[in-house]
């Protein structure tokens, strides 16, 4: 089943270091329900704390681990075009599937900037690239105009929108109909799967699909199949779940409901902080009250009430 469902890996950690036992059981889980893909080393992965080493040694067991069949994504972009390029080199290095590289974070360069930045990208490496358009994030939008420039570049294959605008997806797809019609579009937010791919997206690079990933295959493979009063069953019925899992800043509250769940997450790295009682509370009630996912997620107690 081809569903294109990507699962953007969490980092689990033990004591602030890499738990590297229970990171393996997480990418045993997502081998076993057969998702498209792994995004290593993305925002979910925690990778501004992580050191060099640590992305390397992360990187090397997710190649290793994974089936042949599964795409590996590296997350290599950062707001530094040389850093950026030698990143990608290193995914590069451990024959990665494709490099997601962020628009330029913080120092927030212009339309061209942001241009010459993934030009640069793409002409030093043969690796296929997915761009990522994430203004909440980055605090820069990738432009119609100059998506339309950036397409023209044959090893940019595709992009991650996390922006939430649908017209402005509606405008990304039907700019790729007209010059690049296989281009790849992803939705970046779980809650966006169905309108981005009822409007001719592709797929979804996915946080909820860390804690169940069977059930976001099943989701997917509605959409793709367009059928959609199975997926609007699905959409429905998971809603109060992403939306809890958007309570705080990814990946918090993914990690949460990991632990939650009995899956490998452990804490985040500071300046992250774990959850606030509250939240926490609207999580676990969550989990509890959506039986589609018990299968996957079994909750160690319940909490009744918020």
């Amino acid at each position: 089943m081809n569903t294109n469902l990507y699962t953007a890996l969490i980092t689990p950690f033990e004591n602030n270091q890499i738990d590297l036992e229970g990171f393996k059981q997480n990418l045993q889980f997502q081998v076993e329900c057969e998702v498209k893909g792994l995004l290593v080393l993305g925002t979910t992965s925690e990778s501004p704390t992580l050191t060099s080493d640590e992305k390397e040694i992360l990187l090397k067991h997710v190649c290793q681990i994974a089936s042949p069949q599964m795409d590996i994504m590296v997350g290599t972009g950062t707001n530094c075009t040389s850093q950026t390029i030698e990143n990608t080199h290193l995914a590069e290095h451990y024959k990665a599937s494709s490099a997601l590289i962020i628009t330029p974070y913080y120092n927030r360069p212009t339309q061209r900037g942001i241009y010459k930045h993934f030009c640069a990208i793409a002409q030093n490496t043969s690796l296929p690239i997915i761009l990522y358009n994430h203004p909440g994030r980055s605090g820069q939008n990738i432009e119609i105009e100059t998506f339309i420039e950036l397409i023209k570049l044959p090893n940019i294959i595709g992009i991650k929108d996390a922006s939430g605008n649908l017209d402005y997806i509606q405008k990304l797809i039907n700019a790729c109909k007209l010059s690049r019609p296989n281009f790849l579009v992803y939705a970046g937010n779980d809650s966006h799967a169905l309108p981005y791919v009822a409007l001719g997206g592709h797929g979804l690079i996915s946080v909820a699909s860390n804690l169940i990933p069977q059930t976001m295959v099943n989701m997917l493979s509605t959409m793709v199949e367009h059928n959609f009063a199975a997926s609007q069953k699905y959409s429905q019925m998971l809603l109060p779940l992403f939306e809890a899992l958007n309570l705080e800043i990814n990946p918090t509250p993914i990690k949460e409901a990991m632990n939650y769940c009995s899956k490998s997450a452990g804490d985040v790295r500071l300046p992250l902080t774990e959850m606030e009682e509250k939240n926490k509370l609207i999580l676990h009630n969550t989990i509890n009250n959506t039986p589609m996912i018990h299968g996957e997620a079994q909750p160690k107690y319940y909490k009744t009430s918020v």
